[in-house]
């Protein structure tokens, strides 16, 4: 009797388990260190790390050291020196244009100078229709300078802050394709691509 007793729990918890994947149970979405596994062998948006400009770069003057440390606390990609790298499935959006798609994934690594080490990165994915209508379903995040570890994930007020302003784009800012080491004044972003403005001949 007994074994027939165990007999009949394991059948019960298999019928449970198959009843599951009929129902089309789905499997959790990759957390973002799992998503990123790899992500140097992935499509560079840029060839070569590019400089991101701030505002402070248009004024006449030099910048104190307390708005030197308050926009470097602030913003992630103050002073920084950018390689975006973009996985499979969101890589015709990225270069060509649309909308990506669910499960696409950008990382953004940062520099302090062109040729140093990887800092930090932030990272953004396309999750499922729903998670974060405010900005086109994508979470965001912050890794350290090896990618092991995260500092900051999920629908992430800083981040939101900024990509909102780039609805158009799939709220992703794409300057940065085709850019050289150089960047013109432009907030945090390069302008343009190609080649900066020649200067006045004097």
């Amino acid at each position: 009797m007994r074994s027939i007793g165990k007999g009949a729990i394991i059948l019960a918890a298999l019928s449970i388990v198959v009843a599951g994947v009929a129902l089309g149970s789905k499997p959790s979405p990759p957390t973002i260190l799992e998503a990123v596994k790899g992500y140097s062998d992935w499509k560079k948006a840029n060839a070569s790390p590019v400089r991101l400009t701030t505002s402070f770069d248009l004024l006449c003057r030099g910048i104190t050291p307390e708005e030197h440390q308050s926009h470097q606390k602030a913003n992630p990609h103050f002073e920084r020196f950018i390689t975006v790298y973009v996985n499979k499935l969101g890589e015709q959006a990225m270069m060509k244009g649309g909308t990506f798609p669910v499960g696409s994934v950008v990382v953004k690594e940062k520099r302090e100078k062109e040729k140093g080490p990887v800092v930090l990165s932030t990272v953004m994915i396309k999750r499922e229709d729903g998670y974060n209508p405010t900005c086109g379903d994508w979470e965001f995040g912050a890794l350290n300078a090896d990618a092991t570890k995260t500092d900051g994930e999920g629908k992430l007020e800083s981040c939101m802050k900024c990509h909102a302003e780039q609805s158009k784009n799939d709220y992703t800012f794409k300057t940065y394709i085709g850019a050289k080491s150089w960047s013109s004044p432009s907030g945090y972003q390069p302008l343009k691509f190609g080649r900066p403005p020649s200067s006045p001949k004097s």
